[in-house]
């Protein structure tokens, strides 16, 4: 790469992108009465907010009620396992590249994590132990640009610090 300030060639070595880790179903609210619900998928570069396409969203799901009729499950307990096939697009989404998962739905966007100040993270279990996962989460992220406040339940407040932590995002 061209310096042109100095005037110099430089080599600069990339790190390929990889994917730390998954957070999902985050609210981000988009109105008076809707909200946005996304997957955040943390990576060393970057935290990507990913909208579950609904082709896909119908794609786990079907899988998820083959599965559990194949495992001789009846109607009810397939029916929540379509229910709670949200969570699996993780399984799906491992095995993609980041840029992949990026442009799969028209909505989805991404923050730097070098443009990223701060992640405040706050949970009204009103247990002190930050591993407790019942009651409502709020995360607050702040950039040089931005403020995102995102809400979910039954987050494990610590395993999310230490996951953005390795992303080396301050928490």
């Amino acid at each position: 790469m061209l310096d042109h300030k100095n005037g110099f060639m430089e080599n600069i070595v990339n790190e390929e992108e990889r994917i730390i880790g998954f957070i999902p179903e985050m609210k981000k609210k988009t109105g008076l009465f809707s909200s946005t619900i996304y997957t955040l998928v943390v990576t060393n570069t970057r935290i990507l907010f990913v909208q579950l396409a609904p082709a896909r969203a119908k794609e786990v799901a079907q899988q998820a009620i083959q599965q559990a009729k194949a495992e001789g499950k009846g109607y009810f307990h397939r029916s929540m396992e379509a229910m709670m096939s949200r969570r699996r697009i993780m399984e799906v989404y491992r095995s993609m590249k980041p840029e992949e998962i990026l442009h799969e739905t028209r909505g989805n966007f991404y923050i730097e994590n070098q443009s990223i100040q701060k992640v405040k993270i706050t949970s009204d279990s009103g247990y002190l132990d930050e591993s407790y996962k019942d009651g409502k989460s709020t995360m607050v992220i702040t950039t040089n640009i931005e403020k995102i406040k995102l809400k979910t339940t039954n987050l494990d407040v610590k395993a999310v610090k230490e996951m953005l932590n390795r992303g080396a995002i301050s928490t």
